[in-house]
């Protein structure tokens, strides 16, 4: 198993309970080494590439359309 470092943007946060809940819900998904920048908008993690690392974060229900968090990928690494 290989553990991919991903970037991501991130829409939608205006405090420290927002990044909060955020890391909360990476870390339901198995992410790990998750870093979340409210302020400047961004965020870091380790997933393994056992599936699509990609579908699993942006399928999380933080992220759903339902949620008013939204999320690019930036990089993979």
């Amino acid at each position: 198993m290989v553990e991919k470092k991903i970037e991501l943007k991130i829409y939608g946060m205006t405090c420290e309970d927002c990044a909060f809940t955020i890391k909360n819900e990476m870390e339901k998904i198995g992410a790990k080494d998750i870093n979340i920048d409210y302020k400047k908008g961004i965020g870091s993690l380790k997933l393994d590439d056992s599936e699509d690392p990609k579908d699993r974060i942006l399928k999380s229900p933080v992220f759903s359309p339902q949620s008013h968090y939204k999320a690019i990928i930036k990089k993979v690494e």
